[in-house]
């Protein structure tokens, strides 16, 4: 999820070099509220479980 906001901010606004924190907090912070208004949520496609089970099927396992 903080890779989803990541991206996000970083089309909105970091699309040059930022020299400073101080700097950069200035220019996420409105974007961060706006983004945090409407308390948007992630619908997850799987849960825990077959979130453990999936790697297991798409790599090729290999015995010694």
């Amino acid at each position: 999820m903080a890779e989803i906001e990541l991206s996000a901010i970083s089309r909105q606004c970091l699309n040059r070099r930022i020299g400073d924190m101080k700097t950069l907090a200035k220019e996420v912070a409105p974007r961060e509220k706006e983004r945090n208004r409407p308390k948007a949520t992630v619908q997850w496609q799987f849960g825990k479980t077959k979130a453990r089970e999936k790697p297991h099927s798409c790599y090729l396992m290999i015995h010694n």
